[in-house]
């Protein structure tokens, strides 16, 4: 039984994406995640002049930048591949500039971010311009797999960035409240007050009533 809105958004959010999971392994390559230090290892190495183990930045990352282009960017699905490259050309510009002081993995999701909320943006300002788009050109953020799912979809268009930002991250991404911060470049708290607030938004636009929230993490 779900007990707490903050446990609604979680169970509701990993019905979307099981499907996905069980699919890519099905149907993946096989590759097997890098770890920390050989992503680091590979970062040297572009350094170096081997601009060719870009290609493995791209294969690690990609899934991730998708994510965020698609549930923060609110760009048409048709275009997706095409700001996913946009995003991936800036990392490769700044990769030689990276110090080490944050994750990489911070790195490249403080590019997305910043790169998405200017694409977000002229998203909005061409609905204004444009009302009567069809739906096969509309926005989109993620497979909705459940009626929940295309509810809230909805209802996160309908958040500001900054609150919408961390609901994506802590609960499509699967960060922790600490990493949340890091990357938004705030404290924990700020980032569980921004939590707060974005599920008490959702709450009203989706009319759900639950009392109690779960400790984050």
């Amino acid at each position: 039984m779900v007990t707490s809105f903050n446990e609604y958004l979680k169970v509701t959010i990993s019905n979307l994406f099981s499907r996905n999971v069980s699919n890519n392994k099905a149907t993946g390559s096989g590759r097997k995640d890098l770890a920390v230090n050989e992503i680091e290892n590979v970062v040297e190495r572009i350094k170096n002049g081997e601009t060719e183990a870009f290609g493995l930045i791209y294969d690690e990352f990609q899934r991730m930048v998708a994510s965020v282009v698609r549930k923060v960017g609110r760009c048409a699905r048709s275009e997706i591949d095409f700001h996913v490259n946009e995003v991936f050309f800036r990392v490769y510009k700044g990769v030689f500039g990276f110090e080490g002081k944050s994750k990489f993995s911070t790195y490249i999701y403080r590019i997305a971010l910043n790169y998405c909320f200017q694409l977000s943006k002229n998203v909005r300002w061409e609905r204004e311009q444009y009302t009567d788009l069809d739906d096969h050109d509309a926005p989109v953020h993620f497979e909705a797999r459940t009626v929940e799912g295309v509810i809230l979809e909805k209802a996160l268009d309908q958040l500001p960035d900054t609150l919408r930002t961390v609901v994506v991250l802590y609960y499509y991404e699967n960060l922790s409240v600490k990493e949340v911060a890091g990357i938004e470049g705030i404290s924990e708290n700020a980032v569980k007050n921004r939590l707060f607030h974005a599920r008490e938004k959702l709450k009203k636009l989706l009319g759900e009533d639950t009392n109690g929230e779960d400790d984050l993490q």
